[in-house]
């Protein structure tokens, strides 16, 4: 019984690989590669017999196209919202639901806690060195360097031309008008935390101090004072005007300190791409390289490379040229183009988007 039921499976295993093997002779699967061998294999035949054509042309089309890099400065975007946020994220559609509904603009008076953005700002933090920064030498000091910052001029303008406006005058900060700007009234006056409300003044000045004690509502020290500047934001054309009245300001914070070191860093990481850039190129052409004349090869890899270096400058010289904005994180390019491939028991160099 045993004999014979092996005798049966065996028949049976034997039909069905027969059968799998001649399905398989009925079936082809170099529907796609053999018509794409015959193709290479012809542009191969058409290289070999008109070699400079196909090296002197590609050529002029990518010192052609690659004169587009003229245009870099021009169209390098570094906008941080720009290229770190969603182009259609739902943040963006309700803050322009803000914009429409809730404007900001200097027919209205200003309001910080209106802004729908984080606003053209510059502030500076005076820190007491021991004990409260609420004396009469401190805010001496505060008022001082309060007078510098509205004295500031740029392309013939001054804080008080570039403020933002709570009606007439500049926005102000509402610790300095309690005290009148007097700095011997400050040890006298009596702040209210977190909201003063005074016959001189009123507002929201948690914010404004900072390392607080309190006796009930009122401030018995406190150890920082904030003071901010606002300019409008909402006229684009004088936006490199405040941009500039910003720089100038002496301080470790503005509202375009974020943007300005993303910038730097970008400045910074630019040689280090070189280098990187030679080595990655260095590994692709060792890596092909063979003491036996017959498997090196160190020409077909040097040869990828250079193709690979005239395909970034074709592609990015054409982009720069149809005004396609450069952004900075696309420099890392090159290492998905330059990518060593081994295949079989050579090495070759592959150019992969």
């Amino acid at each position: 019984n045993v004999k014979y039921l092996y005798a049966v499976i065996n028949s049976y295993c034997n039909t069905s690989v027969s059968l799998t093997d001649n399905t398989m002779a009925r079936c082809h699967t170099d529907c796609l590669e053999k018509p794409l061998c015959k193709v290479f294999g012809k542009l191969g035949a058409l290289v070999g017999r008109y070699p400079w054509w196909f090296l002197v042309i590609p050529l002029i089309i990518s010192v052609a196209l690659g004169s587009g890099f003229y245009f870099f400065e021009q169209n390098e975007a570094n906008d941080i919202e720009e290229q770190f946020t969603p182009i259609h994220g739902q943040a963006k559609s309700e803050r322009e639901f803000i914009m429409k509904h809730f404007p900001t603009h200097d027919s209205l008076p200003f309001s910080a806690p209106r802004l729908y953005t984080e606003g053209t700002f510059a502030s500076f933090i005076a820190v007491a060195k021991g004990g409260s920064v609420l004396t009469e030498a401190a805010f001496k000091e505060i008022l001082r360097l309060d007078g510098e910052v509205k004295g500031f001029v740029v392309d013939k303008n001054n804080y008080s031309s570039l403020c933002a406006k709570a009606g007439d005058s500049c926005f102000s900060n509402v610790m300095l008008d309690c005290i009148q700007y007097d700095a011997g009234q400050v040890e006298s006056f009596k702040f209210t935390y977190p909201v003063q409300n005074s016959t001189e003044c009123s507002g929201f000045i948690g914010l404004s101090v900072g390392g607080v004690k309190l006796e009930g509502n009122y401030i018995k020290t406190a150890s920082a004072v904030r003071l901010d500047y606002y300019l409008r934001d909402d006229d684009a054309a004088e936006n490199v005007v405040y941009e500039r009245w910003l720089k100038k300001f002496v301080s470790y914070y503005t509202s375009v300190s974020r943007q300005t070191e993303f910038e730097g860093s970008t400045k910074e990481i630019v040689p280090l791409f070189s280098i990187t850039y030679f080595l990655s190129i260095f590994f692709s052409i060792v890596s092909c390289t063979r003491l036996d004349p017959i498997r090196n090869k160190f020409w077909v890899a040097a040869l990828g490379v250079i193709s690979a270096g005239l395909a970034v400058l074709t592609g990015f010289g054409l982009l720069l040229f149809c005004g396609v904005s450069f952004a900075i994180n696309t420099a890392n390019a090159p290492f998905l183009i330059l990518v060593p491939v081994p295949h079989s028991e050579s090495c070759r160099v592959c150019g992969v988007l």
